[in-house]
Formats: structure tokens, C-alpha cells, sequence
């Protein structure tokens, strides 16, 4: 029996937003946009801060406006945000948990990182600091090179 042109289109359609949702579901990504732009957003108002205290502590630190904190806070959004999304693409070892729920023995196993937000964080930290010691060591040749 042939099937009609339409019908066919549709049977596509419906086979490609399958395997668009299955390659979403598989790395542990939203099925829409909106709450995956979202999910992006939060993580780099987390960076943003997290790097945003650490350059203002510096910046305290080393007696400097706190206008230089700045570039600190965009480093700490790249790496909260880089570390995040790029522990859900990165491959990893099958990860087994089983848990009992209900008198009920629940297993699940997935491929990727099991904690990408651990690795965001410290990612958000080390990038200021980082940058932080890169400042002071420039600092320190300028000085010693400025003496007579």
C-alpha cells in the first residue's frame, strides 16, 4: 500500500525530533532551547560571581581598583560555563549507580562525568588565580627591572 506524500512527511519529521530528543537525552542536555540557554546563563552568573569575589579579593589584596576585577569575573564565567557544558560532551567510563527505592533495586548507567559542576567550580577558581599570579609576576619583573 503506498503512502501518501504528506503522511510520509510527517512520519520523517517525527522520526528526526526522535533522534534529535534520544542525542539530547544521551549527553544529558534539555530538549529545548530555552531551558538550555537558561541552564547557560545560570552557570556563567555563577562564574561571573565566583570569579567577581576572587578578583576583588586581589584587587584588596594588592591595593588596586577594584576595576580590575573584572577581567577575573569574565575568566571565572569562561571556566564555570567551559567546564560545565564541556564535562557533559567530554566521554567517560560507564558509571553504575544502584540504588534501593521503595523495596525496589533501581540501576542506572551513564557515559559521561558524574559531577561536571565540581569541575566547572574548580575551573572558575583557578582561572582568576591564575590570572592573578600571571599580574603579580608581571609586576614583580617591572619592578625589578625599573631598579638601578
Amino acid at each position: 500500500m503506498a503512502v501518501p506524500a504528506g503522511l510520509g512527511r510527517i512520519r520523517e519529521v517525527v522520526r528526526n525530533a526522535a533522534n534529535r530528543v534520544a542525542i539530547y537525552n544521551g549527553i544529558g542536555l534539555s530538549e529545548t532551547f530555552s531551558a538550555w540557554a537558561r541552564t547557560i546563563s545560570l552557570e556563567a552568573v555563577v562564574g561571573l560571581t565566583v570569579g567577581g569575589l576572587i578578583g576583588m579579593f586581589a584587587a584588596i589584596a594588592r591595593k588596586r581598583a577594584l576595576t580590575s576585577a573584572w577581567l577575573n569575573a569574565l575568566l571565572g564565567m569562561i571556566g564555570f560555563v567551559g567546564g560545565a557544558v564541556g564535562m557533559a560532551l567530554a566521554p567517560w567510563r560507564a558509571t553504575t549507580v544502584t540504588k534501593n527505592i521503595g523495596g525496589m533495586i533501581v540501576t542506572s548507567t551513564v557515559m559521561r562525568y558524574p559531577h561536571p559542576y565540581r569541575v566547572a567550580f574548580a575551573a572558575a577558581i583557578v582561572l582568576p588565580m591564575v590570572c592573578e599570579l600571571i599580574r603579580g609576576a608581571r609586576r614583580k619583573k617591572l619592578a625589578v627591572n625599573e631598579r638601578p
